[in-house]
């Protein structure tokens, strides 16, 4: 029961969490908080958002008579279209040496084509 939960930092009285600047560098204000001193931590939940994500997908297929009752079908599906950036979460051990900051990112665009016989 214990085990499953997710360790939160403390948060440091006064100090705000949020940057004029927000980037991949610097998601919130490291500052603001220190490692946890209790067993839960002093930081509630949703304190900070990650990245959202915007992704487009777009798909199409056309199926083409042979005969009767034979044809075949010609599909292609993109995800992420307009391959817009969508960065993971920042790092969120307190204390740690990248903490705060974003060092990746999802998957670019993904392109499939495909054929599929009905005979």
């Amino acid at each position: 029961m214990g085990g499953d939960r997710t360790t939160r930092a403390d948060i440091v009285p006064g100090v705000s969490p949020s940057v004029n600047n927000q980037g991949a560098q610097a998601w919130f204000n490291a500052a603001a908080f220190v490692p946890q001193t209790t067993p839960y931590g002093t930081v509630g939940r949703s304190t900070i958002w990650a990245p959202g994500l915007q992704q487009w997908d777009l798909g199409f297929a056309k199926r083409f008579r042979v005969a009767e009752q034979k044809s075949f079908q010609f599909r292609g599906e993109l995800f992420n279209v307009f391959n817009q950036v969508n960065l993971k979460p920042p790092a969120s051990s307190a204390g740690s040496a990248g903490f705060g900051a974003i060092t990746a990112a999802l998957p670019g665009r993904n392109v499939q084509f495909g054929l599929k016989f009905y005979w």
